[in-house]
This record gives C-alpha cells, sequence and structure tokens, in this order.
C-alpha cells in the first residue's frame, strides 16, 4: 500500500469537480490495494463483487480523473487491453510483470536530469518491464 491517502485522493478528485462517493471508493480502496496492472473491467467486477452499487462508467471516469492526477498510469501490455496501475503521489518509477501484471513502485530514482542545450527537463518516467520469480518458475514447468 502506499503513503497516499484516501483524504488526500478525495480533495485532488473534489479538484477535478468529482465527488468520491461510496461506491468509488469502494473501486478506489481496492484499486490502491492491487499488486497487479487492473483494466476497468477488472476493477468493475471485484467492485461489484465486494457489494458495492458501481457501474462500468463511473470506473472508467474515475480511473481518467487519476489519471490526469498523475495517481494512476495506463498501460498496453499485450496489445489489446488498457491496464492500470495505481500510483502513489511520490516520484517513483513502476517495475512490471509481462506474465502476471504484478507491479512495483520504485521509490529511489536511478536517473538525474540530462543538460540538453537549449532544454529544460522538467520531469521523466522510467518503467521496467520482465517477468516476476513466479511467472519465471512457472515457464520452467512446461
Amino acid at each position: 500500500m502506499t503513503e497516499t491517502s484516501i483524504d488526500f485522493i478525495a480533495t485532488r478528485l473534489h479538484g477535478e469537480n468529482m465527488r468520491l462517493t461510496s461506491p468509488r471508493r469502494k473501486v478506489l480502496e481496492i484499486f490502491m490495494t492491487s499488486d497487479r496492472l487492473c483494466t476497468a473491467g477488472d476493477l468493475f467486477q471485484l467492485a461489484r463483487n465486494a457489494g458495492a452499487r458501481v457501474g462500468l462508467t463511473t470506473v472508467y471516469r474515475l480511473l481518467a480523473a487519476l489519471s490526469r492526477l498523475g495517481l494512476a498510469k495506463p498501460y498496453i501490455i499485450d496489445g489489446n487491453e488498457v491496464k492500470y496501475a495505481f500510483c502513489s503521489s511520490q516520484h517513483h518509477h513502476h517495475i512490471i510483470c509481462k506474465g502476471c501484471g504484478l507491479f512495483t513502485e520504485v521509490f529511489t530514482c536511478p536517473l538525474r536530469s540530462p543538460r540538453v542545450p537549449n532544454f529544460r527537463v522538467e520531469d521523466h518516467q522510467l518503467d521496467f518491464f520482465g517477468i516476476c520469480f513466479n511467472c519465471q518458475h512457472q515457464e520452467e514447468k512446461i
């Protein structure tokens, strides 16, 4: 879990003219505690299974707002579906398993801003993709 709190996110969403209703809160809690990339459909199904009365459109809108705020990051791993990682508000990078979608936030930054003439670097993104231990073990069994 991350240090980013529900209250912090609720305040940020309010700035996007979005209230953190009970159904949205349930989706957010599920998303925040997931250690895997999730599609909107995954989050919708998990929230419904947890008893939330939420629509798929609500999930998409929440993910869009979180993405605008830098609290979710979309990935297309296998070429056909957008999957999201929850992002804490601190500067970080991701390590992502291409097999199962497991991801980890890495808070130590291995990069220093390059000095490029006539250019001011303001931000950067760095993500690592590979295969986690469990998926490697499954490959060995095949």
